[in-house]
């Protein structure tokens, strides 16, 4: 089944349109303050539905939640290659979004029941780090055919329309998936039932998550720590087409063609290393014999590396600046694994997707609240003084490691204390 879940998260990641997305949204007339309401549309929407589809997950099956993800992620892509306005942009994103939203939490926790009947719990860390690094083996074997797309064609669009085809593969593989890796007896999808089962399975997860502390530390953690990433990590965009500008001052490439061979090379480098970095999750986490005190030391590096860029910024160093993005994903692709393994240890099986899918939930509510005030920001900075336009994404990435760390640290001298 490990090649299974690996193929899943394979064919998942072939999102041709996503290095490219910031500059589709600009070609149809957008500046940040819209793509920030576009991003911020998308973030509420999953917020809106994201944990009652946990919670229906796990009350009405897994695999036919995954399926119907899938259905979403098609009909999104299509609308998005045919747009050519902005309200059609938020009707494709209504979409994205209920793909988001049945699919995130759902498959981890179809991956930690197999574990838990393999009698292979100890391993989570390092079998759901294996499988996430081949999620971004698919991002980085996408890379060449986006740019392919964008190289030949000269329009973003089709990124999106070629996207279709790997999620009608995944449906297959989804929808034969071994039956036993439900941890419920399946309900109808439409019942008085359902309903009720899945409302009081919410309820008494929400209530869990609010009581247990360490169950919401690590919550309020994940939604500072993902949030910051999400809302920050497409801003790489915009700087890699600075780049590739001043890269074709040195050739006769039009922009089509030199944003496609530098946006490739440096996301096909920027996946593989995550790959790397997720599959050694568990070592990291090793080193530091605690997932808990990893987690700290990355939330230290993390505030590091936004200060760096924002001095790069300010010096206008495009190279480092990308660099920094690349590292960025790096740490992230170290969290992501240990922050899965510090939750599921929490909580108890039969109720992992509906609390993975309430982690989920409050990441979408930080990037929902930052990123069209981000979006605003960058556009107002950029009309005083375009060379410092991305400032404040890295003072936003300076305060909120920052205010973590504290807090920790407070906590502790205070039970030091007692």
């Amino acid at each position: 089944m490990i090649f299974r879940f690996s193929l899943y998260g394979f064919l998942k990641n072939q999102r041709y349109f996503e290095p490219f997305f910031i500059l589709y949204c600009i070609e149809r007339g957008l500046n940040f303050t819209d793509i920030g309401l576009l991003i911020g549309f998308r973030e509420l929407s999953i917020f809106l539905f994201e944990i009652p589809s946990g919670a229906l997950a796990d009350t009405i099956g897994r695999k036919r939640v995954m399926v119907t993800s899938f259905f979403a992620y098609t009909i999104s892509f299509a609308l998005f290659f045919i747009s050519e306005n902005m309200p059609a942009m938020f009707i494709g994103m209504l979409f994205f979004a209920i793909g988001e939203t049945f699919r995130t939490g759902t498959h981890k926790a179809i991956i930690f029941s197999w574990l838990r009947k393999e009698k292979r719990e100890s391993e989570k860390t390092t079998v759901y780090g294996f499988t996430r690094s081949w999620s971004k083996l698919g991002s980085a074997c996408s890379i060449p055919i986006s740019a392919l797309i964008v190289y030949f064609l000269h329009n973003y669009s089709y990124c999106f329309l070629v996207s279709i085809f790997p999620c009608i593969l995944n449906i297959v593989n989804l929808a034969t998936y071994p039956e036993y890796l439900e941890e419920n007896k399946l309900t109808a999808f439409f019942s008085v039932n359902t309903v009720k089962n899945t409302m009081l399975k919410l309820y008494t997860s929400l209530k869990k998550t609010v009581k247990k502390r360490e169950l919401r530390q690590i919550l309020i953690e994940a939604m500072n720590y993902e949030g910051l990433y999400k809302t920050a990590k497409d801003y790489i965009q915009p700087l890699l087409q600075s780049l590739a500008a001043s890269i074709m001052l040195l050739s006769s490439g039009n922009q089509f063609s030199n944003n496609a061979l530098v946006f490739g090379v440096v996301f096909i480098f920027l996946h593989i290393t995550s790959a790397v970095a997720s599959r050694n999750a568990g070592r990291f986490e090793n080193l530091f014999n605690n997932s808990n005190a990893a987690s700290r030391i990355l939330w230290i590096i993390n505030g590091s590396m936004f200060g760096l860029f924002t001095l790069s910024l300010y010096f206008g160093y495009h190279i480092i600046e990308v660099l920094i993005f690349i590292v960025l994903a790096i740490l992230q692709n170290l969290w992501r694994p240990i922050l899965i393994s510090r939750c599921s240890s929490k909580i108890n099986t039969y109720e992992t997707a509906t609390i993975l899918s309430i982690e989920s939930q409050v990441k979408s509510l930080f990037t929902m609240m930052v990123a069209p005030v981000l979006g605003f920001i960058v556009d107002y900075t950029g009309g005083v003084n375009e060379k410092l336009r991305f400032m404040p994404i890295g003072i936003i990435g300076i305060i909120i490691p920052c205010l973590i760390l504290i807090r920790y640290y407070s906590m502790k001298w205070n039970i030091d204390r007692r």
